[in-house]
């Protein structure tokens, strides 16, 4: 009961948090809190960051060897292992 009781309650607390519209068209250059080649070395450091931790080398092969499967999955048939 105890559980209910918190969930409830947590609930309750979420109906009153704030909530902030924003439009999703592009900025205006002036509006935009960081600029694009920010925004990228921002991202850099998260990716070297994630790898770190892996304890693997980053890849070094290029973008178009890239290791991926795509499966369309309106086509592929359940029953078959890929």
């Amino acid at each position: 009961m105890d559980l209910i009781d918190n969930s409830a309650a947590r609930r309750a607390a979420r109906a009153k948090w704030p909530v902030i519209k924003a439009s999703l068209s592009a900025m205006d250059e002036s509006e935009s809190p960081i600029y694009p080649i920010e925004a990228l070395s921002m991202m850099w450091q998260l990716a070297v960051d994630a790898w770190a931790m892996t304890d693997r080398p980053l890849p070094t092969y290029s973008r178009d060897e890239t290791p991926v499967t795509r499966i369309n999955i309106a086509t592929k048939n359940r029953d078959t292992p890929s």
